[in-house]
């Protein structure tokens, strides 16, 4: 990136981006330029420039910003698409003559396309229309919509060139993540066109940006500040005002003082009111109303590697700025988000198991304490579910289980331990797509609850297509039958239809279990126990899969001191 010299843009970093096949895209008939960043990444600003210095006298722009329609238009096709109509219309200044173009015969695609070829594109003579759709990606979520919407904007690049009305079109769309549902590749519209991915601040354009705020940083310290914000251009346009404001000049000549200054900065934003205030409020309001999110970000603040989230699950938080992704596997990024969530989470955890909450309960007014309790409990339930699943996750099964291999130990019981793994997932997520896999994944789940319910007190999904279940044992038999009867429970799965979509071919789920009991003695590890599961369910993959094996040794031994 560099800096421009524009007046109006003396704070702005402009992208390092092909910006010759820019001006080619918004000058060609019926081009298609697509800019993808996440939310607060620059994406507004960035078109304000392309169209300052790329926009053509005569060309007519209109920006529709998808955060500002009414949700209700995107329940169909049709809302969303006649919407469309009356809004560029408006937009033209011309009298809609929409209805007279309206035939419910046709369906709402080509009433549309008859509306913009015959009569929009018609009224502005020899001008060009850009028409820019901004954030398209709230789109993604009414699935039947945007299956009909994005390929009609697909069809309307493919027109322009054959079609001389349809040249006048020039398309132009922002988003801040892949889209997450299935599409035709002939179909879709993220195939062709420009692509344009807009990335956060380097040190180097950390370093040029803060010289123009007045601030003498070494590339060291902009280094420092793009590892704590992941280059967040919003994070860090706060950070450099912030500074430029507030820090004394006298430190300017001083670039250890800076570090150190601006380190401290960091530590203390921890724990008090600070200029990231309104994007963290912004961040807990969606938490709020998509808790599975959080849930999420809490696997994620201790991970050393990167983590494979459910799709959907990744794609969101992606959209936020708050991950890099790699297919469904994602990082946080920055420190500062790392930072601030461990300790976020750590105040949580000591909420809810210090002792002092008695002493709390005198100082704080009965109403006060309910609500406290309330959202500590609620958050504290989303640090140990599983995002997508609901189920328990790996962090809380393990802990569950090193509680029942005390009390086995303690009491002279013994453990069952059946490991489940759902068999060639790899290959449904590679045919269906990980929207299917994740629906998948949601439906065995339920399978398990079910099983849980009758026998079980724990089932968690320990990873990936990987479930567990635990219970201290009373009945061997028992046991060994419920193995057999999750297998069958899951082959019965009906998966015809997923997400109102006929799967072609036809998807057949199967299941392996490995299974193992144990009277666990002191001093012997609880690992020995999910060794010898993790065994069986090796054997069951080894032997064809769609089987359950177990430890048979052990269950010998145990189910004759039952009898």
């Amino acid at each position: 990136m560099s800096i421009t010299e524009t007046r109006d843009y003396q704070h702005y970093v402009m992208p390092q981006v092909d910006y010759q096949r820019i001006e080619a895209a918004l000058s060609q008939g019926g081009g298609l330029l697509r800019i993808r960043a996440p939310q607060k990444f620059g994406k507004t600003s960035f078109l304000h420039y392309v169209f300052q210095r790329f926009q053509q006298a005569g060309d007519r722009r209109i920006v529709l910003d998808l955060r500002k329609v009414d949700v209700t238009l995107f329940a169909t096709p049709e809302k969303f698409l006649r919407a469309l109509c009356l809004f560029v219309t408006r937009s033209l200044g011309a009298t809609s003559t929409l209805d007279d173009y309206w035939d419910e015969d046709l369906g709402a695609k080509l009433n549309c396309s008859f509306y913009f070829e015959e009569y929009l594109l018609e009224i502005i003579e020899g001008d060009r229309l850009i028409l820019v759709i901004e954030n398209l990606d709230c789109l993604f979520g009414y699935g039947n919509t945007a299956r009909e919407v994005l390929p009609l904007f697909r069809s309307w690049y493919e027109e322009a060139r054959r079609t001389p009305a349809w040249s006048k079109l020039n398309l132009v769309v922002t988003y801040a993540t892949e889209i997450y549902i299935t599409l035709n590749v002939q179909q879709s519209p993220f195939n062709v066109g420009l692509p344009i991915t807009l990335r956060g601040f380097n040190a180097a354009e950390i370093t040029e940006l803060a010289h123009r705020y007045g601030l003498s940083w070494t590339t060291k310290t902009a280094q420092y500040i793009s590892e704590m914000l992941g280059g967040h251009p919003h994070l860090i346009s706060l950070t450099l005002e912030h500074f430029s404001r507030q820090i004394n000049r006298t430190l300017e000549s001083d670039h250890q003082n800076w570090q150190e200054t601006i380190q401290n900065y960091f530590e203390a934003v921890l724990h008090r009111e600070s200029i990231y205030r309104a994007h963290f409020s912004r961040l807990w309001q969606i938490f709020s109303r998509y808790p599975e999110l959080f849930g999420a970000l809490c696997q994620l603040v201790n991970a050393v590697e990167p983590v494979q989230l459910p799709a959907i699950i990744a794609y969101k938080l992606e959209y936020l700025g708050l991950v890099e992704r790699d297919g469904s596997r994602v990082t946080l990024c920055g420190e500062l988000y790392r930072n601030y969530f461990q300790a976020q989470i750590t105040e949580l955890e000591q909420l809810t198991t210090n002792r002092s909450v008695a002493n709390l309960q005198a100082s704080l007014d009965r109403e006060r304490l309910q609500k406290l309790e309330k959202e500590n409990f609620e958050l504290r339930s989303l640090a140990e579910r599983d995002a997508l699943t609901q189920l328990y996750n790996r962090r809380s099964f393990d802990a569950i289980f090193e509680a029942r291999w005390h009390m086995a130990q303690t009491n002279d019981q013994a453990l069952v331990l059946l490991v489940c793994d759902i068999d060639f997932f790899k290959q449904c997520n590679d045919t269906y797509g990980h929207t299917t896999g994740d629906y998948v994944l949601v439906q065995v789940a339920q399978v398990l609850l079910q099983i849980k319910s009758d026998f079980f007190d724990c089932v968690a999904r320990y990873g990936g297509e990987e479930f567990v279940l635990l219970r201290l044992v009373q009945d061997p038999a028992e046991a060994i039958a419920l193995g057999e009867k999750i297998r069958l429970k899951v082959a019965a799965l009906d998966l015809t239809v997923v997400n109102n979509e006929l799967l072609s071919p036809p998807l057949k789920l199967t299941m392996s279990v490995g299974g193992a009991l144990w009277r666990p003695k002191v001093g012997e590890e609880r690992q020995m126990l999910f060794q010898k599961a993790d065994e069986m369910l090796y054997q069951a993959k080894q032997a064809g899969r769609n089987r359950v094996c177990w430890h048979i040794e052990e269950m010998a031994a145990i189910a004759s001191s039952f009898d």
